[in-house]
């Protein structure tokens, strides 16, 4: 990767930059949504407990600026590039913020409906006393 003067190789770098990006953050979420790797979800209310999850969008990204590179694109063809990037990097920023429970894998819906349910028995909530 780098040069004899001691510089990179800017597209090689490149290159590989965004080969692990998508392989780690594309290959790692969806291991994440197929229920796969599980070790990394708890049940909390902060916003990196979807972090797998919401850099799915980003690996993505990151495979499209891996075909970008390699393959030449006319003007057109680069603006298309440059939009999805930009709506890649939102969509896992908004994602990462705020993960909807619709789009929720649902392993992850049965983990978060057991866990209010035993918030629930612990606190008494719903109980007789309730009535």
């Amino acid at each position: 990767m780098f040069g004899p003067n001691g510089s990179g190789d800017a597209v090689g770098t490149w290159l590989l930059l965004m080969l692990l990006g998508a392989a780690g953050c594309a290959g790692g979420g969806l291991l994440a949504w197929s229920g796969r790797w599980r070790r990394w979800y708890r049940p909390v209310d902060t916003p990196i407990r979807y972090a797998p999850l919401a850099a799915v969008p980003f690996g993505l990204g990151c495979l499209i600026e891996l075909a970008a590179t390699v393959l030449p694109l006319p003007l057109a063809g680069r603006q298309i590039v440059v939009s999805a990037l930009f709506a890649c990097l939102l969509l896992s920023l908004l994602l990462f913020l705020h993960f909807p429970e619709q789009i929720r894998p649902a392993w992850i819906r049965r983990l978060d409906l057991d866990a209010e349910a035993e918030k629930a028995r612990a606190t008494g909530e719903g109980g007789p006393a309730a009535r």
